[in-house]
Parts: structure tokens; sequence; C-alpha cells
């Protein structure tokens, strides 16, 4: 790795960053005070100017967190961990010319493991190609970033941490050679849940031009103020605590709280049900609904979106999951009961008919990624076309090389920042073909660059990608052969789906 460095004058002082020749790299960017001490558990403080020359060659601490859900699929990774976590990393390229798009990354993982700063999410690649800025966030993470506290929190502070990184990102990212006025916020899983949050907020409104959400559980309803209360209320009581003792509970260091929280998220795992302990809140100010809830009511930005899916999102936490192992039909029944009430016979049918001998854990996947993800996708970018947006609906389809995993929720990561040197140790891509690899991402990857240039993710790399429309219901399939198809849902879509079952609230979701 290079030693070289570069210099830029910002409006918050002269910042020194990694020249990488074709691509400059500024990494560990405070956005935000240390949410430390008093400022632990409140809302991110705005940080001002700084005196002398920033160091930005290092990335900054990541949240702290345990052991990702999805190690075995994704593989692992080590950083060094710290409360002090509020950074950002930005990567340009060299020769910047004009005002570029910038793409806003916020990474998943339940909203309890996870970092913009991973080299997984390295944006070198989308600067040295496409000739666009590039930013990643940390934000906080599990009880420290979600957790309603009586009297002391208000939960989302995660959330806020995003919006102030991205308020940061407004005042600043010029720069840096950034449009303020064109960020495309792209994320998966919990990042496109949480960008698909700040869409349906209107006071959100004007921090991105356009949206790239993947794999975002928009069939899922944020907690109430009072759920989130009885969580910390739970994780109190595993810490030995009560509610007299608030003042314990706020200072408990933050390994007792990962504990504790993944001992809550073990009392309350059914089968067939991926939840996680703390997530964003329905606060009633920043948040006041599920997303796909605000969507259907009308309350919604009228943003131009990507949005989309992996085939078998589900797969990523079943395959490993041993209750699947010694799983009966009696409980998939059950599940199917619990998700479809009197029409679960004639779902359980049709899932075995569309996928014949098909295991426990794929037939409960096929029901559970439809639920939480597909159908709220498609519902949600009708929605976006009805309010005045264009949606651009795709589904990844390309089959994991790991036996079981199939396309699994992460599968389309690699592809879409295109560097498959940050996956070798990864499960979920071993043994696959470099040459398929790479040619499906550089067409990805150039179909989410020109979304973040223009709106459209049209490309000469790709077949002509119409927005998506209720009649003809046009999405792209990325697969080994990338095309447009018609009703890629299938028939799910003309099966009435009660609403509740998929905009339902945390706890029915996982009762």
């Amino acid at each position: 790795m290079t030693n070289a460095t570069v210099t830029l004058e910002t409006p918050l002082g002269a910042i020194k960053g990694v020249d990488q020749g074709d691509v400059h790299v500024f990494r560990g960017i405070r956005f935000a005070e240390p949410p430390v001490g008093p400022l632990r558990f409140k809302a991110p403080v705005q940080t001002g100017s700084w005196l002398g020359t920033y160091d930005a060659t290092e990335f900054g601490p990541i949240a702290p967190q345990g052991a990702s859900r999805l190690n075995l699929a994704m593989g692992d990774f080590e950083a060094e961990q710290g409360e002090d976590c509020l950074y950002l990393n930005i990567w340009k390229p060299a020769e910047a010319k004009g005002p570029l798009p910038v793409l806003f990354w916020i990474h998943g993982g339940g909203f309890s493991s996870g970092a913009g700063s991973l080299d997984w999410y390295s944006g070198e690649e989308f600067a040295r190609r496409h000739g666009v800025v590039v930013v990643s966030v940390n934000y906080r993470l599990g009880a420290l970033g979600w957790l309603r506290i009586p009297g002391v929190s208000t939960g989302n502070m995660g959330l806020q941490d995003q919006i102030a990184a991205l308020l940061w990102v407004k005042a600043n990212i010029a720069a840096f050679g950034g449009d303020p006025e064109a960020v495309t916020a792209f994320g998966q899983s919990a990042g496109g849940w949480s960008i698909a949050l700040m869409m349906a907020n209107r006071d959100c409104h004007g921090l991105f031009a356009r949206a790239i959400l993947q794999s975002a559980p928009l069939g899922l309803m944020p907690p109430t103020a009072e759920e989130a209360e009885a969580t910390a209320g739970e994780l109190m009581a595993i810490l030995g605590l009560d509610g007299s003792q608030i003042d314990e509970f706020v200072a408990t260091p933050a390994d007792k709280l990962l504990v504790a929280a993944r001992t809550l998220g073990m009392a309350k795992k059914r089968f067939g049900r991926i939840m996680t302990p703390v997530a964003p809140i329905r606060d009633g100010e920043l948040v006041t609904g599920s997303p796909f809830a605000i969507a259907a009511e009308g309350g919604l930005a009228d943003i131009d979106i990507v949005i989309g899916t992996t085939r078998e999102e589900m797969m990523a936490f079943f395959r490993f999951d041993p209750d699947f192992d010694k799983s009966t039909l009696a409980q998939v029944e059950e599940y199917y009961r619990l998700c479809f009430g009197d029409e679960a016979p004639a779902r359980l049918a049709e899932a075995y008919r569309r996928r014949p001998g098909g295991s426990h854990a794929e037939i409960v996947s096929d029901a559970e990624t439809h639920l939480r993800l597909t159908r709220p996708s498609i519902a949600f970018a009708e929605a976006v076309g009805r309010r005045g947006g264009n949606a651009f609906v795709f589904q990844f389809d390309w089959q994991s090389p790991m036996a079981g995993l199939d396309s699994c929720h992460c599968l389309e990561i690699p592809f879409v920042f295109n560097n498959p040197g940050a996956w070798t140790t990864s499960p979920m891509m071993e043994g696959s073909d470099p040459d398929a690899v790479a040619g499906l991402s550089a067409a990805m990857q150039a179909s989410w660059a020109a979304f973040a240039k223009t709106g459209n993710p049209d490309t000469p790399e790709l077949p002509h990608w119409p927005a998506y429309d209720s009649r003809k219901r046009m999405t792209m399939r990325f697969d080994d052969i990338v095309e447009p198809v018609s009703d890629l849902a299938g028939l799910d879509w003309r099966i009435p789906v009660p609403v509740e079952a998929y905009a339902g609230s945390m706890a029915k979701a996982t009762g």
C-alpha cells in the first residue's frame, strides 16, 4: 500500500488522506462528537472545525458489537471497536473535474453488527471506474444505538447518526469534489430499511436526491415506544437490575450490554423468524410507522429509487440454523398458519409446487423472504411511482457455490462494490468462477453508478432496464444471464396477502 498522502482544504480545515494514484481516500473522519460520557444514549452532537491538519489516513474504531449472525455466509472481520465510533470515509477520483455524484453507503447487519470501514464496502472501484465520490459511515449499533430508556434515551440514536453524517456530507462534500445536491443514499438490509425510514419522514427530505435499497426488510414494522421500553426492561432484568437502577443501567459497560442483548435475542428466537432485540423505534417523531405503511398512505417523498432483493434471502440464516436440522413438517405447517391463517394449506401446497423437493429451510425461507422483503419492496416501488418518482426493481438470482445458500441475503454486495479481493475468505463466494463474477460485477456496478449520475440505471453494459409499473411489472434479473423479466415475483402479487402479515409489528413478526 502506498504511503503517499494528499491534503485538501475543507470548510472545517485542512485534511490529509491517502494518495492511491487515481483514487484519493480519506479515512476515519469524525462527523459527530464521541457519544460517550454525558453523550452516551443521546442524539449525536455536530463537530466543529479542527486546528492544524486532520489526519485521515487510518480508519476510526467501529461500534461495539459481537459476532455477526451471518459470519458463516459472509465471513468474519476484525477491527478496533470503541464507543467513539462516529466516523465516515470518503473515496474520490484523484482528478475530480467539476462536482461529481455522491454515493452514500449505509451498511447492514441487523442494527447490531458491521461498519462502513470494512474492506467489503470499499468505494475504491466506484471512484476509479465510474468517477463518483463514495462515502461510507459508521453508526451506533445494538443497545447503544437503538435502546429507548425512559427519562434517558428516546431511541433511534443510530438513525440520528446516519442523518448527522448526511448533514456533514451536505455541508462538506464539495471540498472533496462531490455534488451536495446529487447524493444517492444506498444501503443493504438494515441500511436499506434506514433509508426507507428517512424517505418516509418529511424532515429528512433533501438529505439525498435518489436511493438504492438492497434487501430492505420493509415488511417489518418498527416497535412502538412502549414495546421498546419493555425491551429495555428485559435487558435490565438480564443484567440483574430493576427499574430503580437506571443510572447503573446507563453506565453498564458495552461488553455486558452485548452479552445481555445476545441472551435476549436467543430467548426471543422463534422457528423461521429472524429478529434483532433492538432496532428503529416508532417514536412518533423521527419514525412514525413502517416505510411500507407510510408509502401506502401517500406520505412518501417523490425520490427515484432502485429497489430489489435476492431470491432466497433467508437462506443466509436458515442454512446454518440447527433448528432446521431437526425440524418437522408440523413446524413448517404451524409457521405457515401463523403467517397466512386460513390460507396456510393452499399457500404451503403452492410453495411445494414451486420448489419440488424443497427442504424445510427452503420452504420457510421462500415464505419469509416473500413476506418480509420481496412483496413489500414491490409495494414500495409501486407507491414511489404513484407519488411521481421512478422505481427500478431488481432481483438477484445468481447462486452461491456453497450448497444450500442459494441466492442468499448479502450475496449481491460483492458484485455491487466489484471488489472480489475483499471476499476471498467469504464462504458464500468460495469456488465461484472469477470470470463470471467479474462480468456480472462490472455490469451491476456500472448500473448503480449510472443511477447515481442520472436517476436511471440503464447502461451499455446491460439490457434496457424499464421503470417498474403495476401493469407490466418489469424487473431486472441479475444472474449469469441478465435480463428484464415481467412479473418476476411470479404469482405472489396475485394472491391476496393480509397487510398485517408483512407490515405487522416486530412483536408479531417474532412472536
